[in-house]
């Protein structure tokens, strides 16, 4: 890609990445990624829609910190994998 591309705000506004929205612009994009990462899914198809819900809350218009969106996916669903377990366990309490 050219440098004058990069530069004239073309791509994506005045930001090298897109935003949280556009990589999941449904719940349904977000819940099939998570279900096709191959990271092994932790929690049900209820929560996951719920935390797609909360992320696209807090970070709906954020663009993301990473130029690698496929690095970014998988730190997401390794953090889901990790925590979303003991979240759930605390939404049913």
């Amino acid at each position: 890609m050219n440098y004058e591309v990069l530069h004239n705000d073309f791509l994506y506004g005045a930001y090298r990445t897109r935003k949280f929205t556009d990589i999941y612009p449904s719940v349904d994009a977000f819940e099939e990624d998570y279900n096709d990462n191959g990271i092994p899914t932790t929690i049900s198809s209820a929560s996951i829609r719920t935390l797609f819900y909360l992320l696209y809350a807090r970070y709906g218009n954020d663009h993301i910190s990473s130029s690698d969106e496929t690095r970014f996916k998988y730190n997401l669903f390794s953090i889901v994998f990790s925590k979303g377990p003991t979240w759930e366990k605390k939404l049913e309490v």
